[in-house]
């Protein structure tokens, strides 16, 4: 039936069954969002064009693109250095330009611990210790931890012996969800050599490490080398 119809009508048919397709406001709120997103959106649309009339190419590479983006994510979590703002809650440290402790460092993870991405995990804890040369005690906050695999918790269990042995830097985890507490005492993580460097809540780490360090003497922990009082420690005798 479309044989004898002109070229004309059949490209326009098509223009007006496409041209709904196309939206720039989701990709406009994507940059203001993710740029990553919107930057695979814009490729993938370009490409769809590029290819025509084969659309199934740059389909197929849009897919491929946001699966590279996924893995990527997954193995470059958010990792955050944590300190009080004047309020006396804890926000990031490097977003806000919060002072840090210089001998207590906290740190923030979001995201699942696995194979993935346990390297650039320690990594980054290791980075912290070296540009703190006077850290001694490295507290992780793990409540967003949900899921942790094996090679997750022997990474934990050897960074903690490592920093503990080499650097003499405690390694305390704080907040981990109940299964991910199980999983510790199962393996033999939190078993009683390391039974002191596991809490339920963030107060209860922190003052743990005051009691450690001697104390507080002028609003910070004794030996603290920071000026002005401790972020970390911001009242006396409290955590």
């Amino acid at each position: 039936l479309l044989h004898h119809m002109p070229q004309a009508m059949l490209a326009s048919a098509i223009i007006m069954a496409v041209v709904g397709l196309i939206r720039i406001r989701p990709l406009v709120n994507a940059w203001k969002i993710q740029r990553h997103d919107a930057a695979v959106g814009v490729i993938t649309f370009v490409l769809t064009l590029g290819y025509a009339p084969h659309l199934e190419v740059g389909i197929l590479i849009g897919v491929l693109l946001s699966l590279g983006l996924f893995v990527w994510r997954s193995m470059h979590p958010d990792i955050t250095v944590m300190s009080r703002n004047d309020s006396g809650k804890f926000q990031d440290a490097r977003r806000n330009l919060l002072p840090t402790c210089c001998q207590v460092s906290m740190l923030r993870f979001d995201g699942e611990l696995f194979f993935a991405n346990t390297d650039y995990f320690s990594q980054q804890v290791l980075r912290v210790a070296s540009e703190n040369p006077h850290c001694r005690y490295i507290l992780v906050d793990a409540s967003a931890i949900n899921e942790i695999d094996a090679t997750g918790e022997s990474m934990l269990h050897e960074l903690a012996r490592r920093l503990a042995e080499r650097s003499h830097i405690a390694f305390i985890v704080v907040r981990a969800k109940p299964k991910i507490m199980e999983i510790f005492r199962k393996t033999g993580f939190a078993s009683a050599e390391w039974d002191d460097y596991f809490y339920g809540v963030r107060g209860d780490a922190l003052e743990f490490v005051l009691k450690q360090m001697g104390g507080m003497h002028e609003g910070k922990p004794a030996g603290c080398r920071s000026g002005g009082k401790c972020p970390i420690f911001p009242s006396p005798g409290k955590a």
